[in-house]
């Protein structure tokens, strides 16, 4: 099903992926939480409502193994083949993490930023969408509250090489169903984090500094942040219940340094053209997305 053409409602979509993956029993061991959640986040990402999203509820015994069979179910699935037909799990080693990637929209994303530090000239390029919200703009963190817009040299190589090793494995591989992808181990912090951001359509990503990645784990301490959540509600047989989908946050005090990207008139503005142009394409004319935007203080905030 290409849900481009063909309209689609997310309440019976998360519905039959919740019932199909209640077959796995490790999956059926679950919280009901944890298994409505990762449904939610499976038709998310599979409808390109979202370009990734970080499974941080539950970490299975053996990710690659589990989450591949997770997907294996899926596509062997009549009812619910379609929607995860460009679905993969992509698996950070360093951290342990886990995320549901759209490989078609994830592609986009990256072609988008890859360039610059690219160590691969010939890896080939699909045309730029809206997936970007602006410019992805990278904020460097120094141990405690210190924060600035990165320069070149600031954004880890390491970043730029996963993101071709991504790019690679998307573009050429030859199994188009492949459904595990695995980054490069030893992955440094600063390098993991700005990835992340990258993956989840953040359009701010922070890198940790060395000396903050190995000496502190407390980052932007006591510092006013602008925090973005988009919440989306959509018909069912209850009344609807708003549902996040996604948070990020980017410090206030860089506002004015670039206004364009990071004040949150602007930043309102993008995140609601960036969905609205999402939601019109997967067609549940239902659906509602509102962006709340507040600024709050920290003692730390969790990266």
């Amino acid at each position: 099903m290409d849900f481009s053409l063909s309209p689609m409602s997310f309440h019976n979509t998360i519905s039959k992926i919740e019932h199909v993956i209640s077959t796995i029993p490790w999956i059926r061991r679950l919280p009901s939480l944890s298994r409505s959640r990762l449904s939610v986040d499976i038709a998310f990402v599979g409808s390109s409502l979202r370009t990734g999203c970080l499974i941080d509820l539950f970490t299975p015994k053996e990710p690659v193994v589990d989450f591949t069979r997770l997907l294996e179910v899926l596509i062997d699935n009549d009812s619910t083949r379609d929607i995860v037909l460009d679905v993969s799990h992509v698996f950070e080693p360093s951290s342990g993490q886990s995320f549901l990637v759209n490989r078609k929209l994830l592609r986009q994303r990256l072609s988008g930023i890859a360039r610059k530090g690219s160590q691969d000239v010939n890896l080939q390029q699909p045309p730029m969408t809206n997936t970007l919200i602006g410019e992805l703009t990278f904020v460097t963190l120094f141990p405690g509250s210190g924060c600035k817009i990165s320069s070149d040299s600031e954004i880890p190589p390491e970043l730029y090489s996963a993101i071709d090793s991504l790019l690679g494995i998307i573009n050429f591989d030859a199994t188009p169903l492949r459904v595990s992808i695995a980054l490069p181990d030893n992955l440094p912090l600063s390098a993991a984090v700005a990835l992340a951001a990258v993956i989840l359509d953040y359009p701010v990503a922070y890198v940790p500094s060395v000396e903050a990645a190995t000496f502190s784990p407390i980052f932007l301490s006591g510092v006013a942040v602008n925090t973005y959540e988009c919440v989306l509600a959509y018909a069912g047989p209850d009344p609807p219940t708003p549902t996040s989908i996604m948070k990020f946050s980017a410090p206030a005090v860089l506002e004015e340094e670039q206004p364009d990207t990071l004040s949150p008139r602007k930043t309102t503005k993008r995140l609601e053209e960036l969905f609205r142009a999402r939601l019109e394409s997967i067609g549940d004319g239902s659906a509602q997305m509102t962006v709340i935007c507040e600024t709050v203080t920290f003692d730390r905030l969790a990266l």
